[in-house]
């Protein structure tokens, strides 16, 4: 169920063209599977030819499940709308990271999960946009560390990051942000049919991607829908000149 499951995501982000539904297939641990790593609305895409063939009330909450994912998100769609509304007001410099951001280089960006709305501004602007969206309703969450804040107001979830998560010690960490360094000044607008938002260039999104992995591994573990992020990623840039240029000088 795993194997078929990692099969679907490659239809779905367009790296295969079709599957071959498996002989024995236990369609409750594979649905079961693709929704405890976030990725059911992908799955249900790739398998729309078979649908037909699997047990009709699996199926139906199989669907049921998907479209109720892609509805958070939706909402989620919606909260990022409002605060980038409220961040070009105020002419506060902003990225989206991750989510959206993440999700401009899916095939169907509609089937990326979305969780919260993480975004930076510039350091020294951090704690003035936090009193500002207090202002606005928000009021801190009790999940807090080192380098974001999480915000809340009625469904609306925010992470306000100082600094991407998963920076490393040592000099590593001054190499990094010396990459970082014109994030702003390079960030990049992605259109979508909600409105558009800045995210950051191609090269300094890849680095964010990596760090959050990381982070992951640290903590709570690595999920299928990282892999699937970092996965589409490489897929619509691998021939860009900035991996020899820049990315991957960095990495090594």
């Amino acid at each position: 169920e795993q194997q078929f499951l990692l099969e679907l995501m490659s239809v779905a982000i367009g790296t295969k063209d079709a599957v071959t539904l498996p002989e024995q297939l236990d369609w409750r641990a594979l649905f079961r599977e693709a929704h405890v790593q976030t990725v059911m609305p992908l799955c249900a895409d790739a398998l729309a030819p078979h649908w037909s063939k699997i047990p009709a009330d699996l199926a139906e909450k199989a669907t049921y499940v998907a479209q109720k994912v892609t509805a958070c998100s939706a909402a989620v769609e919606y909260a990022r709308c409002n605060l980038v509304a409220f961040l070009e007001e105020q002419q506060q410099q902003y990225v989206i990271l991750k989510g959206e951001a993440a999700a401009a280089y899916y095939p169907k960006p509609g089937l990326r999960h979305l969780g919260d709305v993480d975004f930076m501004v510039p350091r020294e602007c951090v704690e003035q946009t936090v009193e500002k969206l207090k202002a606005q309703g928000f009021a801190h969450s009790c999940e807090e560390d080192d380098y974001h804040q999480v915000l809340f107001r009625d469904g609306e979830n925010l992470e306000i990051h100082i600094e991407p998560a998963g920076m490393p010690g040592d000099g590593k960490k001054e190499r990094i942000e010396s990459f970082l360094e014109t994030l702003y000044e390079n960030r990049r607008k992605v259109e979508t049919p909600s409105g558009a938002f800045y995210a950051p260039a191609h090269a300094h999104h890849g680095l964010i991607l990596l760090l959050h992995m990381q982070h992951h591994m640290w903590g709570q573990g690595l999920g299928l829908r990282h892999i699937i992020d970092w996965a589409c990623y490489v897929h619509q840039t691998a021939e860009y000149p900035y991996w020899t240029e820049q990315l991957l000088p960095l990495l090594d």
